[in-house]
């Protein structure tokens, strides 16, 4: 799933639908996405984009199709129909993952401490 750049106007958005089918076209080292020959909808942000041309122009197939759309924003589906023998071993849609800050779990022990510092305690049957 890939948020388009510099999206069309919201008149031509609002005639998108879920699942409709968009050209995909190389034109200076950007990816433009496409209903049609003619009906410009968005762009590739540069990251993909330019990973996707390296493959594209390497003989990679793809596409591309309508996954939600709102006056100011599109989002697509992008699929790999055909993938080039030269990039066999090259995985075309690389996912980076956002660390998120991780708080420490505390042991039964450490939380037992506390509970005796604090003064509370369990009562035994």
């Amino acid at each position: 799933m890939v948020e388009l750049i510099n999206t069309a106007q919201a008149q031509i958005i609002s005639k998108l639908r879920t699942g409709q089918s968009l050209d995909l076209y190389i034109k200076r080292s950007k990816i433009f996405v496409q209903q049609g020959e003619k009906q410009y909808i968005g762009v590739l942000p540069d990251d993909i984009g330019k990973r996707l041309i390296k493959f594209m122009r390497g003989g990679s197939k793809y596409e591309a199709y309508v996954r939600s759309s709102s006056p100011n924003s599109v989002s697509i589906f992008l699929r790999e129909v055909k993938k080039s023998a030269r990039f066999k071993d090259q995985a075309s849609f690389v996912f980076s993952e956002k660390k998120l800050p991780i708080k420490k779990l505390k042991g039964k022990a450490e939380r037992k401490e506390e509970d005796e510092e604090e003064g509370s305690y369990e009562e035994e049957e």
